[in-house]
């Protein structure tokens, strides 16, 4: 299992100055660069195939928008040792949501308290279904069918399909979640969504707490 004691070399801290050894300094890495140094690093560190591909998608993500590789490798660092806590095989998103929320926790419970009910219900399905996925994204589609049961839940009438859409674009807008065009041969004008900030759990706890609020 991944508790083994070579699972990660690099998991005490006495040898982590080494994990993070020879980062140049530059203005800003991109998300490609960030996926290179990460690679590099699982190479040196971990097992075979202990860090999920999707994983490091998703650090290299998280690290871009600052554009700081340390920080990159201080995530997938932690991501190691979340996962080798839990006596896990892999590496996977989740644990990188539990490390970038230990290191910069952001749920930002002020612009949800702004949301509305429906984008409530929205973000709800989000955080549900990457809960139940574990994986770094899902997609559209999915996510319209799990907010219609949230809906089914709260005894309330779905919006239609374009302004659900809207609330998706909201949230991107408000940095709440991120989007992208899905690839891969899935149906229609299917985008894939992330939430990179919080654990999907730790969002669906504080989610659930406002809409019950609001529904009083």
């Amino acid at each position: 299992t991944a508790h083994s004691s070579d699972f990660l070399d690099s998991i005490d801290e006495a040898t982590r100055s080494t994990f993070m050894h020879n980062i140049v300094e530059l203005d800003k890495y991109n998300a490609e660069q960030i996926s290179d140094i990460l690679s590099q690093r699982i190479e040196i560190a971990f097992k075979p195939d202990m860090v999920r591909v999707d994983t490091i998608d998703l650090i290299s993500d998280i690290a871009s928008r600052s554009g700081d590789a340390r920080f990159a490798l201080e995530l997938l660092w932690l991501s190691g040792r979340i996962a080798s806590q839990g006596e896990v095989e892999k590496v996977s998103p989740n644990h990188a949501r539990r490390a970038k929320a230990e290191i910069h926790p952001e749920i930002r419970k002020d612009v949800l308290a702004d949301l509305g009910k429906h984008e409530l219900f929205s973000l709800l399905a989000i955080s549900r279904r990457l809960k139940i996925s574990d994986s770094s994204y899902v997609l559209t589609g999915d996510v319209e069918e799990a907010y219609k049961v949230v809906c089914e839940e709260y005894d309330e009438k779905p919006r239609v399909h374009t302004q659900f859409w809207r609330y998706l674009r909201r949230m991107d807008n408000l940095g709440l979640i991120d989007t992208e065009p899905s690839r891969g041969g899935h149906r229609g004008q299917s985008q894939k969504i992330r939430i990179s900030d919080a654990p999907p759990e730790m969002m669906e706890g504080e989610i659930q707490k406002i809409i019950d609020r609001v529904m009083k």
